[in-house]
């Protein structure tokens, strides 16, 4: 009806086809607007960008973020390369994920959690660990962003995760560590899986005194299962420890009964 003289309604069928996977309409739309001389801003940029990637159309992907960074009317701001870099991670381009994950660091404003976040599991993401320093770069950045600030929780967590996977488990349990510290204070508690594979990691180690103390910052999460109480009474029996009298009254209090397992 000739009324779509604006990038408005242009964006919000972007950002829903985008959403439903109709990747190939996405060009269409863009190519209208070109035709109809309806200029491209940037929530149709970021948008456009974010529909490649998702559908792991680099090369349209790269030319958006091209376009981006030569116009001077543009901003390649954070969001952007996160954008990239989880596109290129996608298809397992990670010298090009890096390279923009460079770019992402000298756009990030001072003190922005969010977007110090989405750097640390994108670096994590990549899969390459202490071998080129990314972790320690990732924790550093982490350590800028909550200067004089309360971190998240779940900043730690992405780091502990990524140290894990990468073998590295005793930087990866000082920063569980760190991340229920902060976490017990707002109610959060990691993902059963991570806490599971962390307390078998430590039983294998005989690490009874770190055990003992995450299942302590744990203790009124409702994070605890029976068998991670089983699995501390297990490492100190097989450490020669005697056991805590606080640990099986928590129990009791926390409703597990006493099993084959436990006596």
């Amino acid at each position: 009806m000739g009324m779509a003289t604006t990038s408005f309604p242009y964006n919000m069928m972007i950002s829903l086809y985008s959403k439903i996977g109709e990747h190939s309409k996405i060009h269409v739309l863009i190519q209208e607007m070109e035709n109809l001389g309806i200029p491209l801003d940037m929530f149709t940029l970021k948008t456009q960008i974010s529909a490649y990637a998702m559908a792991s159309d680099i090369s349209r992907m790269e030319k958006i973020l091209n376009h981006i960074e030569e116009d001077p009317h543009c901003i390649a701001d954070w969001e952007v390369y996160s954008v990239a870099a989880n596109g290129y991670l996608k298809v397992g381009l990670i010298e090009k994920a890096l390279t923009v994950l460079k770019k992402m660091e000298g756009t990030m404003p001072l003190g922005r959690k969010l977007a110090f976040q989405h750097l640390v599991s994108l670096y994590s993401s990549t899969g390459l660990g202490a071998r080129k320093g990314l972790f320690d770069k990732a924790e550093l950045a982490i350590s800028k962003a909550i200067e004089g600030r309360r971190p998240f929780a779940s900043s730690w967590i992405i780091l502990a995760v990524g140290y894990m996977q990468n073998k590295q488990m005793d930087k990866a349990v000082e920063m569980l560590k760190k991340a229920l510290l902060v976490g017990r204070m707002r109610g959060w508690r990691p993902n059963s899986n991570t806490l599971d594979a962390f307390l078998e990691y430590l039983e294998g180690q005989g690490d009874v005194e770190v055990m003992e103390e995450i299942i302590m910052l744990l203790k009124d999460s409702g994070a605890l299962t029976k068998d991670s109480y089983n699995r501390l009474l297990r490492t100190s029996v097989a450490t020669g420890r005697s056991i805590s009298s606080g640990v099986l009254d928590q129990m009791k209090m926390k409703g597990f009964t006493t099993d084959e397992v436990t006596q």
